[in-house]
């Protein structure tokens, strides 16, 4: 028994030995986290600035996108106006002629075309409730005129 005893206290003596470190080991040991703890920080603050320089230069390839879109937006625009109020098209005839021609609005959604063109129709509905309102009022002014001219 005082075998298995000694045996046991010599395991023992080992496990201690082996669990503990010296002052030396346990400065190396401080020093080699300090560095690598470093090391993290400065990879994280480099990627920081990369991700910064992702985002500077994704916001301008956005600001490069909204120009284009806002340029197209106002050119299809011009081109509604022309059709719906000028030359007096219908809905179908707008999208007929855009459909000919679909690398005007490449960049654009279709719900802002559609909008515009709801829009552009409302105005025109407007001008000729307006332009008969005119017309009216001219038409009553001139029977004024022919059936009273003592009042002009």
């Amino acid at each position: 028994m005082s075998n298995s005893l000694s045996k046991y206290e010599k395991m023992k003596s080992n496990l201690k030995k082996h669990g503990k470190l010296s002052s030396n080991a346990k400065e190396l040991r401080d020093k080699k986290m300090k560095e690598e703890s470093e090391k993290i920080k400065m990879e994280k603050i480099k990627a920081g600035r990369n991700n910064i320089e992702e985002i500077m230069n994704d916001s301008k390839e956005i600001q490069g996108l909204n120009k284009k879109r806002i340029s197209e937006e106002k050119e299809i625009t011009e081109i509604l106006e022309d059709l719906l109020l000028k030359k007096n098209y219908t809905e179908e005839d707008v999208r007929n002629s855009l459909n000919k021609n679909p690398a005007l609005f490449q960049n654009l959604d279709m719900y802002f075309i559609k909008e515009k063109i709801d829009e552009l129709l409302i105005i025109r509905e407007e001008q000729r409730k307006y332009n008969k309102i005119v017309i009216e009022a001219k038409e009553a002014l001139r029977k004024v005129r022919t059936n009273y001219p003592f009042l002009m």
